[in-house]
């Protein structure tokens, strides 16, 4: 039988409903089995003082593959052409020194590992070849892998999209359901007919597509001129020449909006008119990630536009590869800090309730909810947390976080 416990906290956040002053939560192992009013007994089921109790959070785009990295790649500032070339470069560092599965392996579970330790329960990750599906199974932090593909060669667009399919294959699960999403990488390293047949794949299946797109200024500049830093790059490692044809962004954003789940990841220099075009796809969500966003020196985050049209946009930490680490209440306190007119509540959501239902996730993570098992995550902070505890989140000093539904 399992066994039930009861815990009470200072505070009672459960993201869909307003937060609860001593509330408490009853679970029968991992699943919730109902959300309790402040208690007058028992007090040997309080957590420590200042201690509130919320859901685990959700990182919405993340590439675990880095996790073994200690500092970020390249430095602040740096332009992406040449963060890209750095990636290249450790890459095949990795490549000499041994078995690139076996480190990748190690990496991504440094980062499954990292991820546990900061409180997310869920998380998207891009997972290029070989595709190691099979490392996120039986884990207790969810992980949606988003087989990602890229290719701008058009000889190469009928083998990349079949071994993309065989990969496909090999992640469902029981009953043949999906158990992965697609990552049709970008617009500067993706053939249009190879994009074309991953969307394809993804309506099919009814499945996350996600794609970064609009990340930088050299990306915008080589779509609309096949110029600059990037056709540089591309045309130096014969990746590219300039026959070949490019999907603009609104193309791509027009491909997307027929999925049944998208997300344009990053999204940070966005024309006003692609932004209402986005706003009328309730399916298609913004990734905002805000420690990598300021690492790169972009131009400041259109969020106020982006909430004005009321775009569903949710937090990711990217990777280790422009990020100090995968902690997404990190994420979510710089844009508290960066967007002080933006209400703590919508904030908080990103990381939570926004970012699961991006996901597909939203019956089971995201929120206090019987019935559920989205992680219950405690956090203890070393001064009082007052009367909103939303704030405190996102602003107070922080003494330890912890499961309450885990060992």
């Amino acid at each position: 039988m399992t066994e039930r416990r009861e815990f009470f906290a200072e505070w009672l956040v459960p993201i869909n409903s307003p937060p609860i002053r001593g509330g408490g939560i009853r679970l029968g192992g991992s699943r919730i089995l109902e959300l309790l009013p402040p208690a007058v007994t028992g007090a040997e089921k309080f957590l420590p003082p200042n201690s509130l109790i919320l859901p685990g959070f959700v990182n919405a785009h993340t590439h675990l593959e880095f996790s073994d990295l200690k500092v970020p790649l390249g430095f602040p500032g740096i332009k992406m052409p040449a963060w890209i070339a750095e990636v290249l470069r450790y890459r095949q560092a990795q490549a000499k020194t041994g078995d690139l599965e076996i480190l990748r392996e190690s990496a991504i579970r440094q980062g499954m590992s990292e991820s546990t330790k900061f409180g997310v329960a869920a998380l998207a990750d891009i997972s290029t070849k070989p595709w190691l599906i099979d490392i996120y199974k039986g884990m207790k932090l969810h992980v949606v892998p988003l087989l990602e593909q890229l290719g701008l060669a058009p000889q190469s667009v009928v083998d990349r999209f079949r071994e993309l399919e065989t990969a496909w294959e090999n992640a469902r699960g029981p009953g043949r359901q999906p158990q992965a999403g697609l990552s049709p990488h970008a617009p500067y390293s993706l053939h249009p007919e190879l994009l074309k047949s991953m969307i394809s794949l993804g309506e099919q299946e009814d499945a996350l597509v996600a794609m970064h797109l609009a990340e930088s200024r050299e990306e915008l500049q080589f779509l609309e001129t096949h110029s600059g830093a990037f056709a540089k790059f591309l045309i130096d490692r014969s990746l590219w020449d300039p026959t070949q044809p490019t999907c603009a962004i609104d193309q791509c954003l027009e491909l997307l909006s027929g999925t049944t789940r998208g997300l344009i990841v990053h999204g940070n220099y966005l024309q006003t008119r692609q932004l209402d075009w986005i706003a009328s796809f309730p399916e298609l969500s913004l990734v905002y990630c805000p420690r990598t966003h300021d690492y790169f020196g972009h131009s400041r985050y259109p969020l106020e536009e982006i909430l004005l049209r009321e775009i569903r946009v949710v937090v990711g930490t990217d990777s280790r590869a422009s990020n100090p680490d995968l902690d997404v209440l990190a994420e979510l306190r710089m844009i508290a800090e960066k967007f002080p007119e933006v209400c703590h509540k919508t904030i908080l959501r990103m990381g939570t309730e926004g970012a699961a239902k991006a996901l597909g996730l939203e019956s089971q993570f995201g929120a206090l909810r019987a019935g559920t098992s989205p992680g219950v995550l405690a956090i203890e902070f070393i001064e009082p947390i007052g009367d909103d505890p939303v704030k405190t989140i996102l602003t107070g000093k922080i003494k330890s976080r912890f499961w309450l539904d885990r060992d």
